[in-house]
Formats: structure tokens, C-alpha cells, sequence
């Protein structure tokens, strides 16, 4: 993964992500993942947030070798709400991918696990 140096990334960012976020909370957590994303070195994964908005991230994954995804690319949409973490973000493939828990026609990851779920147990 090539990312651009850590300083320009939190520099640049954290301007625009303050008149643009109203909670601290969020913009803090964020940041702090990114620093972890960037210094974990994971192969196949990147992701950054968008230059005017701390909660518009563009993320990239590669197919893992030994699966019929093996050498494709694909694009990923990351939106967080305002009270991440307590609500998960929205992801979206941008490329279009044949998976059983991927819609074709709109890129929205398809699993009840993901869902609020209202049952006692």
C-alpha cells in the first residue's frame, strides 16, 4: 500500500474535516484509524478519507490470491455517521462485483448480521 506521508494526510484533513464534522469524538476515532491503517502495512487494502470530508472515505481491496477474485481490484465507498462508532458506516462497492452478499445494481453489502437486530436473547 502507498499512502502519502502521515502529517499531510492528518494535516490537510483535520482543517476540513473540523468545519465539516460537529463532533470531536468522530473526528479523533477516525484519524486514529487511519494512523493504524497506514502503519499496519496490510497487503490488498488501502484507504483514505475524502480531502474536504473526514467522513467520506474511497478505500481499494484486491482479490485474494487463491479465489476467483485473485488480480481484480475493486473500489469501495465508506461513509461514517456522526456517532461512529456506535453506528457502523456505510459501504458500498463502487466496482461492480459478483458476490452472493454483494447487490449487482447498487454495490450494498447484503447480510442480516449487519442489521439492527431486536431480539432478547
Amino acid at each position: 500500500m502507498i499512502a502519502p506521508s502521515t502529517s499531510s494526510v492528518m494535516s490537510s484533513n483535520s482543517t476540513s474535516a473540523s468545519a465539516n464534522v460537529s463532533g470531536g469524538a468522530v473526528t479523533k476515532r477516525l484519524q486514529s484509524e487511519l494512523m493504524q491503517l497506514m502503519m499496519s502495512n496490510t497487503q490488498g487494502v488501502s484507504a483514505f478519507p475524502d480531502a474536504d470530508n473526514l467522513l467520506f472515505w474511497a478505500a481499494t481491496i484486491e482479490g485474494p490470491s487463491g479465489t476467483v477474485y485473485e488480480g481484480l481490484s475493486y473500489k469501495l465507498s465508506m461513509k461514517f455517521p456522526l456517532n461512529y462508532p456506535y453506528a457502523a458506516p456505510t459501504i458500498r462497492f463502487e466496482t461492480p462485483i459478483f458476490h452472493p452478499n454483494v447487490d449487482l445494481a447498487t454495490g450494498t453489502i447484503c447480510l442480516d448480521i449487519l442489521k439492527v437486530q431486536n431480539k432478547k436473547f
